[in-house]
């Protein structure tokens, strides 16, 4: 059992941003969202790089600055982290103008997760205040359901099939802890930190059997940890210089693992980590699929 952290969740009254709403002008970079489109968040040349098979097939730049991570939902629409924007963007299959703009309380995005019902996840990394906040919301809407601040660094979020919320984080001491919203942000900023300690965790995401695969910035690793969450049971390593964000298939057969430092992107089999692809690019995010979505 983790120990638990007490919190409150709040009810926006956010304003509506005079940014939200639909774009007009969609670019020529049309994208299909394919079974096999690989999307890159390619934070150096502003835009989001679409392979299809590993091999260039489009582009998205309209509505992209600073683009740190990348997600879809069950329905295909492409949710975009503009760190330098201070937004995120969504956009539905096929499109390549954003069909909505989430800015609300943000200063510092980082990462995204959406849940099945279209709920928009986002980690505020650096606020105002020095701290870290969640914030939830509502799908196409620009106000803020729910905001849980967390005392350190969030670095990464995801959910599990019953929808709980999990961040990974660096807490003020520099130490690297998981922690678990039971229920969602929507029942109360509390946390539950898991026992499992971290090196400097990076991005999580969660496989259809709800073990918690992380990238470890500073082992130079991805871990597997199963529930209850007490232990990494699993390391794999494949020349990492810095594992940053890391997202997972559908079928949970292949996990993509970015990593700035070697301006990589590898590809692995999931799980034995076998290393099938290794990208050369500048890529800060990478995802294939509904990887949220369970």
């Amino acid at each position: 059992m983790g120990a638990v952290l007490a919190g409150c969740a709040m009810l926006s009254q956010s304003p509506t941003s005079p940014r939200e709403g639909a774009v007009a002008n969609a670019s020529t970079h049309a994208a299909y969202r394919g079974l096999d489109d690989l999307y890159i968040a390619d934070y150096g040349n502003g835009r989001i790089d679409i392979l299809r098979h590993l091999k260039p097939h489009g582009r998205i730049t309209d509505g992209i600055n600073g683009p740190q991570d990348v997600t879809l939902d069950a329905s295909g629409n492409l949710y975009v982290v503009n760190t330098t924007g201070d937004n995120i963007t969504e956009y539905a299959p096929g499109a390549s103008a954003p069909a909505f703009v989430y800015n609300a309380g943000m200063t510092f995005p980082a990462t995204v997760a959406v849940d099945r019902s279209g709920h928009v996840y986002e980690v505020d990394q650096e606020t105002r205040h020095g701290s870290s906040v969640v914030n939830e919301y509502a799908q196409e809407s620009n106000t803020m359901m729910y905001s849980c601040p967390v005392t350190g660094k969030v670095v990464g979020v995801a959910l599990d099939p019953a929808e709980n919320v999990f961040i990974s984080y660096i807490t003020a001491d520099g130490g690297g802890r998981i922690a678990e919203y039971e229920g969602g942000i929507a029942a109360g900023c509390t946390l539950v930190v898991q026992s499992v300690h971290i090196d400097a965790p990076g991005g999580l995401v969660i496989d259809d059997n709800d073990n918690i695969v992380l990238s470890d910035q500073r082992a130079d690793e991805v871990q597997i940890i199963p529930p209850p969450y007490r232990k990494v049971v699993k390391n794999i390593r494949a020349r990492f210089q810095d594992p940053y964000h890391i997202s997972i298939n559908q079928a949970n057969t292949k996990i993509y693992v970015t990593d700035v430092l070697k301006s990589r992107l590898f590809i692995l089999d999931y799980p034995s980590g076998k290393t099938a692809h290794v990208l050369r690019l500048i890529a800060f995010g990478a995802a294939k699929g509904p990887n949220e979505v369970h």
